[in-house]
């Protein structure tokens, strides 16, 4: 659909942030295609011209409204600090520790 010097142009704007803001999209480069070509395009081809040209969607990682930052760093520094019952033996493989 796209000459090869629309495929520059367009390879040019992922650059930049799209229009409305935020991350590229498939629909977001069918609506720049949309624009260049002066017809409709089909959402889907945005996303083959985001595979063909080497990129792929990418969705910010959804966030509770309210989590706690201070809260997920102290558990990162805890999480997964047994000790293990042979070193070098993955947990999965160690032998159970018996509490008294």
């Amino acid at each position: 659909m796209l000459t090869s010097e629309q495929q520059r142009e367009l390879e040019q704007a992922f650059e930049q942030p799209p229009a409305d803001g935020g991350l590229w999209s498939g629909p977001k480069v069918a609506a720049w295609m949309q624009e260049r070509l002066g017809r409709q395009v089909d959402p889907r081809r945005g996303w083959d011209y985001l595979q063909r040209l080497g990129y792929s969607t990418r969705v910010p990682r959804p966030q509770h409204q309210e989590s706690d930052l201070a809260v997920q760093q102290a558990f990162k520094k805890t999480a997964g600090r047994g000790e293990r019952a042979e070193p070098g033996v993955p947990r999965s493989h160690a032998r159970p520790v018996e509490y008294g």
